[in-house]
């Protein structure tokens, strides 16, 4: 559940219970000590709720509780307990996770949340605090963002320069592909690994030789990237025209 610093939050829970109840959000923080969350409201409306009973589902009365709530600090971000309880039968408690707005929550099931979990029976609570503020400010894995042709230079008979740039990697190593082909069509291309990048290396304007052309051949080429999570995009197609080879030494003699 996502919950905003100094705003009501609300949510809703539908039960079954033939008499009153009371909601209480609970926080155990020692083993003699537990933090509630004080509920601003909690309004308990009557409806019909479903009830699974072997393998058959019977709807029988009941109600939906409002709870409404307001985080007032940071510390207060967290798990806590959803306790109902009546006076017929003993309280029933749901787990709750609370994340500040803007920060990617995961349950129980995800690793590193079991590795906290794990690591923080050993390590003190000021550590602990500070794991499970790197764990919500983690990013999320993601496919990289396509590179950038800036521009082709260079052109022989043979070969050609290409001038590219990386895109945004998406938390992880990313290893960027030229594609080239002389179909205007499209159909056939060559793949060639040009260069594999880390995530700590500085953003800058590289540069790629592309040998064995053919002589006044038409080129096309197109760039992508990959990482752990997948490929980009493709880049749009540049085109660029080989020199014969009688052109480009006269040319070359100019100079």
């Amino acid at each position: 559940m996502v919950a905003r610093l100094g705003h009501v939050t609300s949510f809703s829970q539908k039960i079954y219970s033939v008499s009153p109840v009371n909601v209480t959000l609970e926080r155990q923080t020692s083993a003699s000590m537990t933090t509630r969350i004080n509920l601003t409201t909690t309004d308990v409306k009557q409806t019909r709720v479903a009830l699974k009973v072997f393998d058959s589902v019977v709807e029988a009365d009941g109600v939906t509780v409002v709870v409404s709530f307001t985080i007032r600090s940071r510390e207060e971000f967290g798990e806590y307990q959803l306790v109902i309880a009546n006076s017929v039968m003993p309280a029933v408690r749901r787990a709750i996770e609370i994340f500040p707005e803007g920060t990617v929550s995961c349950n129980s099931h995800c690793n590193h949340v079991r590795l906290v979990k794990l690591v923080g029976k050993l390590i003190t609570n000021q550590l602990l605090n500070i794991i499970n503020y790197f764990i919500n400010s983690l990013r999320i894995l993601d496919i990289p963002r396509p590179p950038s042709i800036i521009d082709i230079q260079n052109i022989g008979p043979h070969s050609a320069t290409i001038l590219w740039s990386e895109g945004f990697h998406g938390g992880s190593d990313q290893t960027i592909y030229y594609e080239i082909s002389s179909d205007f069509l499209y159909r056939t291309w060559i793949t060639v690994l040009m260069d594999t990048i880390e995530i700590s290396e500085t953003q800058y304007i590289r540069n790629t030789t592309v040998s064995n052309l053919v002589e006044e051949t038409i080129y096309y080429i197109r760039l992508y990237s990959t990482n752990s999570q997948g490929r980009s995009e493709m880049t749009e197609i540049s085109n660029f025209t080989t020199k014969g080879i009688a052109v480009f030494q006269l040319l070359f003699y100019k100079v």
